[in-house]
């Protein structure tokens, strides 16, 4: 399992350390030890799912041989780098991005709004990850307009009446819309950041990627009691 990572900086040390490109930047040919760590942690992976592939139904089974197809691919690129072949992911969008700043305090919006989506790019160009997940914490209200009236945002946007779309309070969906904005804001750079990379097919990458954006809405309306 790997805990999620709060501070940016952290997070830029973890995917490239020294600031450097996979391989540590040393010369080509040279195996890099990171990428045999990764290499075995796939290798496992790979047999657990062989263990259980026996133990599910057809269908299950099915999709089970469809990611540990994409696991073994993965691998094999790794496999690459790990014997120090130039041709194990990184390419020539692979570009380490500027360090993100230490931060003071926990998870500070200034210091992670501007790099995480940056550091994403960059790992996936550089084939450091497959997967990469954004947890956005709540915009400053010096960004959206502010909290008139309200304690908190949950009480600004709890204040809606979900059940009655026709007979809102048209400041507060005004004021709401534009917290929520600042969300849309940071999924359209994530898809523009993924438009500028080329893979190897002359294709941008948000071709090749599943994205998924999930807001924290748990139950989009109650019914009155009845």
């Amino acid at each position: 399992m790997v805990r999620p990572e709060r501070d940016a900086s952290k997070l830029f040390e973890r995917l490239f350390p020294g600031g450097l490109p996979p391989g540590g930047g040393a010369p080509a040919g040279t195996p890099d030890p990171a990428a045999g760590k990764r290499a075995s942690a796939l290798e496992f992976v790979a047999n657990e799912m062989k263990i259980v592939q026996g133990k599910l139904g057809k269908e299950e089974a099915a999709r089970l041989e469809n990611h540990a197809t994409l696991v073994s691919d993965l691998k094999k690129r790794v496999d690459l780098l790990a014997q120090g072949s130039p041709g194990g992911g990184s390419s020539a969008s692979c570009k380490v991005p500027p360090a993100a700043p230490r931060q003071m305090g926990g998870y500070k919006w200034d210091a992670t709004r501007l790099h995480v989506p940056r550091i994403m790019q960059a790992a996936f160009a550089c084939d450091v990850t497959r997967v990469f997940a954004i947890q956005v914490e709540e915009p400053p209200p010096r960004l959206w307009g502010g909290l008139t009236g309200y304690a908190s945002t949950h009480e600004m946007v709890h204040a809606l009446n979900v059940s009655n779309k026709d007979n809102q309070n048209a400041n507060l969906l005004t004021q709401s819309r534009a917290f929520y904005t600042e969300y849309a804001k940071i999924f359209k750079e994530v898809l523009d950041l993924l438009m500028e990379v080329k893979e190897s097919d002359g294709k941008p990458m948000l071709f090749h990627t599943c994205v998924l954006w999930g807001g924290e809405l748990a139950q989009p309306g109650i019914p009155p009691a009845t």
